[in-house]
C-alpha cells in the first residue's frame, strides 16, 4: 500500500516536471517523499513496468508519460471498506471487527486508520478510500467537530455510506446509520435506580460539556427527557475538560444525610467521579452509587450501560452488503439496544 502511495506521489512529480526529462535521483525522492531507498526502488520498478518512466543506467529515471490514469490506478477498487479508529482509547473497536468479520468470514478489505486519532490524516484516508468502494462503512464518534469536518469529502462520497455509532444528526442524512439506543440504555440506567431505591437521596447526572462533541449534548437530553417522564428530579451538571474540581464542589454542598445517586455520561466521567468520592471519604454503594450510561471503567466496576457492540457490527455488516448489492433498508437509521449490567462481570 505504501508503495502504491509512492507511486501516485511520483507521479505527481512527473506531471510537474514534464515528459522526456528525468525525475531526481533516487536519494532525493527518498528525503522528498520521507521513504526509504529500498521502498523508493520499488515503485520506481513497478512505475517503469508500466511504461509512465524508462530506467536508464548511469543517467537515471526518464519520464516517458502518461500520467493521466495514474491517480485512480493508485488504490484497488474495493466493493466494501470498513473505517475505524485503531487507538488504544477505543475500547470496543474489538468487539465490533468480531461481529462485522463473523459476517463477512474475513472476506473484505478493511482499512484501519492507524493513526491514533489524527483527524488531518483521518480526513485524507476518507478522501482516498471513498474514491475506490461502494459501500464506506466509518465509525468516527471522536471528531471534533468544529476544528475538522470530514462531512465536505463525505457529501463527495457518491457512493453508499454507513456510519457506526456516530450520533450526529446531520450525519444520517449522508447515508444509514447503525447506532446505540441512548433511550433504552437511560431508562434501564434509571429503572435500575428506581428499582434498588436509589432515586430517594440526591439525584445527579455529569455530562461533558464539551461542544464538540455531539454525543455529550445528545445524552444529557435524553437524561432530561427520560428523568422528567418518571418524575425524578435530577441535578444536571456540565463538566469541563478538568472535572475534579467541579466534582468536588458540587459532592461537598450536597447533605450528608442523603444518599447520593449519581449517574455519569460515560466511563471517563464516572472513573473520576469514582476519584473524587475516595479522596474526599465517601464510600462507594454507602454514601455514594455510581451508574455510568456508557461502558464501564476498566480499573473499577460500577453498574453500567453496555452498548451490543458485537451486534453492532454484525448489523452494519449485513447492512454494508445489502447496499453493495444494490438494495436497501427500510429505515435510514438503525438502533441497538444496549443492556444493563448491575453485577460485576
Amino acid at each position: 500500500m505504501l508503495t502504491r502511495k509512492l507511486e501516485g506521489d511520483i507521479l505527481k512529480l512527473a506531471r510537474k516536471i514534464g515528459d522526456s526529462k528525468f525525475l531526481p535521483p533516487e536519494r532525493e525522492l527518498a528525503v522528498m517523499m520521507n521513504a526509504s531507498r529500498v521502498t523508493i526502488r520499488r515503485a520506481l520498478s513497478s512505475l517503469s513496468k508500466s511504461g509512465f518512466i524508462h530506467s536508464i543506467s548511469g543517467r537515471g529515471n526518464l519520464i516517458t508519460g502518461p500520467h493521466a490514469t495514474a491517480a485512480t490506478s493508485a488504490e484497488p477498487q474495493l466493493g466494501i471498506a470498513l473505517m475505524i479508529p485503531s487507538y488504544s482509547s477505543f475500547p470496543f473497536r474489538a468487539k465490533i471487527l468480531t461481529g462485522w468479520d463473523n459476517t463477512f468470514k474475513k472476506s473484505y478489505k478493511c482499512y484501519n486508520t492507524e493513526c491514533n486519532n489524527n483527524e488531518a490524516q483521518q480526513l485524507d484516508k476518507i478522501r482516498r478510500i471513498s474514491k475506490n468502494c461502494k459501500v464506506l462503512a466509518i465509525c468516527l464518534i471522536s471528531w471534533k467537530r468544529n476544528v475538522f469536518s470530514p462531512i465536505p469529502a463525505l457529501k463527495a462520497f457518491k457512493n453508499e455510506i454507513v456510519f457506526i455509532l456516530d450520533r450526529d444528526k446531520s450525519w444520517p442524512n449522508l447515508g444509514y446509520a447503525v447506532l446505540n439506543n441512548e433511550n433504552t440504555g437511560v431508562s434501564l440506567a434509571f429503572d435500575y435506580a428506581i428499582k434498588t431505591g436509589l432515586t430517594s437521596g440526591n439525584l445527579l447526572y455529569f455530562g461533558k460539556g464539551y461542544q464538540q462533541y455531539s454525543s455529550n449534548q445528545s445524552r444529557t437530553s435524553t437524561v432530561a427527557k427520560k428523568s422528567l417522564e418518571r418524575g425524578l428530579d435530577i441535578q444536571i451538571i456540565s463538566l469541563s475538560h478538568r472535572p475534579r474540581n467541579k466534582i468536588e464542589s458540587v459532592l461537598s454542598k450536597l447533605r450528608r444525610n442523603k444518599k447520593i445517586c449519581a449517574f455519569c455520561s460515560d466511563n471517563v466521567i464516572a472513573s473520576e467521579l469514582l476519584y473524587c468520592s475516595r479522596i474526599m471519604g465517601l464510600k462507594l454503594n454507602e454514601d455514594i452509587s455510581i451508574i455510568s450510561l456508557f461502558d464501564t471503567p476498566t480499573e473499577y466496576f460500577v453498574p453500567h450501560v453496555l452498548p451490543d457492540f458485537n451486534n453492532i457490527g454484525v448489523i452494519a455488516a449485513c447492512l454494508s452488503q445489502k447496499l453493495e448489492g444494490g438494495g436497501s433498508a427500510v429505515d435510514r437509521t438503525i438502533l441497538v439496544d444496549p443492556v444493563f449490567v448491575s453485577g460485576r462481570q
